[in-house]
């Protein structure tokens, strides 16, 4: 948990309301025939509320932007950001229930309930990648902003959460003060304490990863400012710090295949090497093992099929496939990989080869 700092001051918040989920969709609208003199009225009408909403959207996007960028400069400012948008959406927006609930308001408990609604580990950090996360989607929306530079400043953020794992994942295991069960007998009583131990290192764990797996345009920080009232974030861009298979298939992967393909290798380097540290992060060691086995044979068939497809070092790239089939002959991927060679050698010779070829003449 991190330390009570005193809050920022509350947010300049725009309220809509939104409709509840799971809500009945409306009719299909039918439009009457109007009169000409009406027809305008209407027309006239609905562009004024469309200008005030592009009013109210710009100042509410720009106000976002400032706070956000702002908070995300370091952990501590991160952590009061989230104290006043927890205070916003879970006082300002709530009355209190009760005398009980009223009373902890007044003395300051809500802060230990915002505090224990993270979980445990650096959350501070995480609360920042989240914070910087959101600055990134909202000048996505900037049509002026230069490609090269949106992909770059991506890359750089997805480096940096796939550094910051291991440096989690210490503090995440290293548990004290965990209360143990007392059983008779030496054994007994140390194997107690180390089942007790790793339960609290995986219930540490996952309550960590659920806030790094946690969408930011679904967070207070995002909720306070009411933003999916006026923005729709880029579907393919990642929605939380630890998606890096959006980040990079979708964002970053794509534009070095049309701007800078000599760089694919290490690009997929970083893509690969940031997927491991998440599932060393997140998994046991024999959960580990099993990915390494399926999941990450995948990315490599899949990083080596990219430079042959893109004709990068595509000697190279050629080997490493036949490797990868070769060392893997029971990988349940094994098919659709010999059909993806059949399809290569289709469009580099322009002939056509069977998924599943006949054995080789003994």
């Amino acid at each position: 948990m991190f330390p009570m700092k005193s809050l920022l001051i509350l947010l300049p918040i725009f309220c809509l309301t939104a409709p509840a989920r799971g809500q009945t969709p409306a009719p299909a609208i039918v439009i009457p025939a109007l009169k000409d003199e009406d027809a305008a009225k209407v027309l006239e009408q609905i562009t004024v509320v469309q200008r005030e909403f592009a009013k109210a959207k710009k100042e509410v996007v720009a106000s976002a932007l400032e706070r956000f960028t702002a908070a995300a400069v370091n952990d501590v400012r991160a952590q009061d950001f989230f104290l006043a948008a927890y205070r916003v959406m879970n006082l300002d927006r709530k009355p209190a229930a009760t005398k009980e609930e009223l009373e902890e308001r007044k003395n300051g408990e809500w802060q230990k309930k915002a505090a224990e609604s993270l979980g445990e580990g650096p959350v501070s950090t995480a609360l920042r990648m989240q914070l910087q996360l959101l600055v990134m989607l909202l000048e996505s929306t900037d049509e002026t902003r230069k490609p090269d530079a949106t992909v770059a400043a991506l890359r750089d953020y997805m480096l940096a959460v796939a550094a910051f794992l291991p440096q989690a994942k210490t503090a995440v295991e290293t548990v004290t003060g965990h209360r143990t069960v007392a059983t008779v007998g030496g054994k007994n009583r140390r194997e107690a304490e180390q089942r007790a131990e790793e339960k609290e290192i995986t219930r540490r764990r996952a309550g960590f990863l659920k806030l790094l797996r946690q969408k930011v345009m679904a967070s207070d920080f995002a909720e306070a400012y009411n933003l999916t009232a006026y923005i729709d974030a880029p579907k393919e861009w990642p929605q939380a710090p630890v998606e890096f298979a959006a980040a990079y298939s979708n964002v970053i992967l794509p534009w070095y295949r049309a701007n800078k393909p000599s760089e694919l290798t290490n690009i997929w380097d970083e893509y690969l090497a940031s997927e491991t540290a998440l599932q060393q992060f997140s998994l046991e060691p024999a959960g580990q093992i099993e990915w390494g086995a399926k999941e990450y044979k995948q990315l490599s068939w899949s990083k080596w099929l990219d430079h042959l497809v893109q004709g990068v070092a595509p000697t190279i790239a050629t080997q490493e496939l036949m490797k990868i089939i070769r060392e893997n002959p029971s990988h349940p991927a094994l098919k659709t990989w010999i059909t993806d060679l059949a399809k290569v050698a289709e469009s580099i010779g322009g002939l056509k080869f069977e998924a599943t070829p006949p054995p080789a003449e003994k």
